[in-house]
C-alpha cells in the first residue's frame, strides 16, 4: 500500500456492463497492473485501481472495447506535490518541522530525578546541568558513567545514583546512604586535645589516662587525654588510642550590627508586564515591552508545561517589572534591635545541634550610625577533639 501511494494511483469505472470483460482482456494484454477490482455501483460494470503513469495508456483501450470510462479518486505522492507546489510556505514549513523535530531528538527534553531525601533536589539538578543533562542539552557528549562518576564525587551521601537515557527523557535514579554508626577507631595512637578553651563539668573517658579533672580550666590545643596508659601492677607504659568525652562550659560572643539608616524602595509610575516562553533553556518573549529605566524590581510565576504528568522542556515566565526610587529612611532604634536580634538567632542556629546554650546575656550599644548587640553565650559542649601523635611523644 505504501508503494502505492508513492506512485500514485486513480479509481476507474467501467459504466456499460457489456464492455466490462472486453476492458479487462485488453488491460491484461497491456500488461496493466490493476487491483481492488470488484462490480460498479449498483453491481454493473466493473470498478477497480491502477497506478498514475499506467493510466494515460487506458484511453485508447477503453475506446477498443467500446467502454465508457470514468476516472474517480486521485491518491498518492504526485497530487501531493503537485498541490503543495504552489504553496512553497507549506513545503519549506514541512522540511523546517522535520528539520526541528531530528535537531531536538538529539537533545535532551525533560529530566526526572527520583530518590532525593536529604540532597536537595535543585542542588543535583544543578549539578546535572553543569555536568550536561538538562533540558535542552545535546546527547553527542552524554557518557552516563562519566556523570555517575561525577555525581558521587560532589555528593558523598550518594550509596549510588544511575542516569539513563530514554530516549528524549534522562533519567536519574539515586540512593543516599545511611548514617552509619560511630565506631570506634582503636588504630593508631592519638590523644585528645582542646578545640576550645573553657572548664571542664563532666569526662567520660573510654580509653587513655586524662590529664584534667572536672572543675578545672583547660586552653585551646591543652592535652586532654594522654594515649599513654600506665600498668598499675607492672609498672610499664603502653601507646593506646585515646577516645572519650570532656563536656566543658565555654564562652561564647555573638555581634549584630544594624545601621540607623535604611534604603526604601518606592515604587514609581506603572508596572510593566511581560511574558516569555522558555523552550530548551532559551527565553523566547511574547511581548515587546522594554525593562523600565534605571531601578526596579522584579518578580514572576513560572508555569513548567506537561502532557500527561510528564514535564516538557517548556514553561511560560510571567514577570512584573516595577519601576522604584531608592531612598535613605531612618530606622529607630527599637526596629534596629529588633533585627539585630533576628540575626544573633540565626547566627546561634549555625552553631549546631552539640551546643547547648545554658545563659545569655545581651548588651546593647548606640551609637550615631548603628545599632550593636554583643551577645555572650554560656555553653556545654563537647571540646575534645582526636590528635594523631608519633612515636617520639610517649
Amino acid at each position: 500500500m505504501l508503494v502505492q501511494w508513492l506512485f500514485g494511483w486513480v479509481a476507474w469505472e467501467v459504466q456499460n456492463p457489456a464492455a466490462g470483460a472486453r476492458f479487462l482482456n485488453c488491460c491484461a494484454r497491456a500488461r496493466l497492473s490493476l487491483w481492488d477490482l470488484k462490480p460498479g455501483k449498483g453491481g454493473k460494470g466493473v470498478s477497480g485501481r491502477m497506478r498514475v503513469r499506467d493510466y494515460r495508456h487506458i484511453r485508447p483501450l477503453a475506446r477498443k472495447a467500446g467502454a465508457r470510462l470514468r476516472a474517480g479518486k486521485r491518491r498518492g505522492l504526485p497530487f501531493l506535490w503537485n498541490r503543495l507546489r504552489g504553496r512553497p510556505g507549506l513545503l519549506f514549513g514541512g522540511a523546517a518541522f522535520f528539520a526541528l523535530l531530528c535537531a531536538f531528538s538529539q537533545c535532551f527534553w525533560t529530566v526526572e530525578v527520583t530518590g532525593c531525601r536529604t540532597i536537595p533536589e535543585t542542588a543535583l539538578r544543578a549539578a546535572l546541568a553543569e555536568f550536561g543533562v538538562a533540558p535542552g542539552a545535546p546527547k553527542a557528549a552524554f557518557s552516563p558513567n562519566a556523570v555517575q562518576a561525577a555525581l558521587m564525587r560532589r555528593f558523598p551521601q550518594l550509596a549510588w545514583v544511575t542516569v539513563n537515557d530514554r530516549g528524549s527523557d534522562a533519567d536519574v535514579r539515586l540512593l543516599e546512604k545511611d548514617a552509619a554508626p560511630q565506631v570506634f577507631d582503636d588504630e593508631g595512637f592519638c590523644s585528645l586535645r582542646a578545640a576550645k578553651s573553657g572548664t571542664v563539668v563532666e569526662m567520660h573517658i573510654w580509653a587513655g589516662t586524662p590529664t584534667v579533672k572536672v572543675g578545672e580550666g583547660v586552653l585551646s590545643g591543652q592535652l586532654l587525654v594522654s594515649s599513654v596508659v600506665e600498668s598499675e601492677s607492672t609498672e610499664e607504659w603502653r601507646m593506646r588510642h585515646a577516645a572519650g568525652q570532656v563536656i566543658a562550659e565555654t564562652t561564647q560572643v555573638l555581634r549584630a550590627d544594624v545601621p540607623l539608616q535604611k534604603e526604601v524602595a518606592v515604587p514609581q509610575g506603572e508596572p510593566v508586564k511581560r511574558r516569555s516562553l522558555e523552550l530548551f533553556g532559551a527565553r523566547l518573549p511574547l511581548s515587546w515591552r522594554l525593562a523600565p529605566d534605571g531601578a526596579y524590581t522584579a518578580q514572576g510565576i513560572r508555569t513548567s508545561l506537561s502532557v500527561y504528568g510528564r514535564l516538557l522542556p517548556a514553561a511560560v515566565l510571567e514577570e512584573t517589572l516595577q519601576p522604584v526610587s531608592v531612598r535613605t529612611q531612618p530606622r529607630t532604634r527599637e526596629e534596629a534591635e529588633a533585627l539585630a536580634r533576628e540575626e544573633l538567632a540565626r547566627q546561634e542556629a549555625a552553631l549546631g545541634a552539640g551546643v547547648e546554650i545554658t545563659a545569655r546575656e545581651d548588651r546593647v550599644r548606640v551609637t550615631d550610625e548603628a545599632v550593636t548587640v554583643e551577645r555572650t553565650l554560656t555553653c556545654r559542649e563537647d571540646i575534645a577533639y582526636t590528635a594523631p601523635i608519633g612515636w617520639e611523644t610517649p
